[in-house]
């Protein structure tokens, strides 16, 4: 049995056709409008449902939630003898790292101070006293995002330091951020069972509030993302 799936070019038409009345009106948005609201609905979509869930009274973590539906497994890219890390640039929120290299998992650390006084990282040196010794990766820590080669990615380091001549292999798994839609025949990254919300968000950013259309497609959108709440995980 064939599965309605929609592509952007149908988007685009489902939008025009329910807020102008026609799917090509000599007064919408336009496709380029259209396909960024598109977009940016998408990957709004774990801010959207933790507010919808949050008005029905129920706490969400840092107001965000992650989908499973966007859960995948990736690699950590380094160099050889180097702690810094570079995460996917799809990457939004770790589940867990493995070292494959070593066959062990590592700890994500926040205060690298701390970390090494309780796991005994100070390690003696006998030429230069208490010193970090190069070794297999226990740990992780997370950092902030730079341009690496024209590409805008999170970086993160390594602890303890690598070893000289060794490319540690971590495997990722992680919540990735959503693929976005640019050309017509392109079908939207989301649950196909919710598909119809990159119909319902983009026409509430177009219509004004006092739109005898508005609430309806408010209630639409809320039950749409009720249901995909249940999807969801606050991490």
């Amino acid at each position: 049995m064939a599965i309605l799936q929609l592509t952007l070019a149908n988007l685009h038409d489902e939008i025009n056709l329910r807020v102008w009345g026609s799917t090509s009106p000599t007064n919408s948005w336009g496709d380029t409008a259209l396909t960024r609201q598109i977009n940016l609905y998408l990957q709004g979509l774990g801010r959207k449902t933790a507010r919808v869930l949050q008005g029905e009274g129920v706490q969400i973590p840092e107001g965000l939630l992650h989908f499973d539906m966007w859960r995948t497994v990736g690699a950590l890219t380094e160099t050889s003898g180097s702690s810094t890390i570079h995460f996917p640039v799809d990457y939004d929120h770790y589940i867990s790292f493995y070292d494959i290299t070593h066959g062990r998992k590592l700890d994500v650390i926040e205060n690298v101070d701390k970390y090494y006084l309780d796991q005994f990282k100070w390690r003696e040196n006998t030429a230069h006293g208490l010193a970090t010794r190069p070794g297999p990766p226990e740990a992780i820590e997370i950092l902030g995002f730079a341009d690496n080669g024209g590409t805008w990615q999170r970086l993160g380091t390594l602890w303890p330091a690598t070893v000289s001549g060794v490319t540690p292999n971590i495997r990722l798994t992680y919540y990735r951020l959503p693929a976005t839609v640019s050309s017509d025949s392109d079908e939207p990254d989301i649950d196909i069972k919710y598909q119809e919300l990159l119909i319902y968000g983009p026409i509430l950013e177009i219509l004004r509030d006092d739109d005898p259309s508005y609430n309806r497609y408010v209630e639409a959108e809320k039950d749409l993302l009720l249901g995909l709440a249940k999807t969801a995980r606050a991490v």
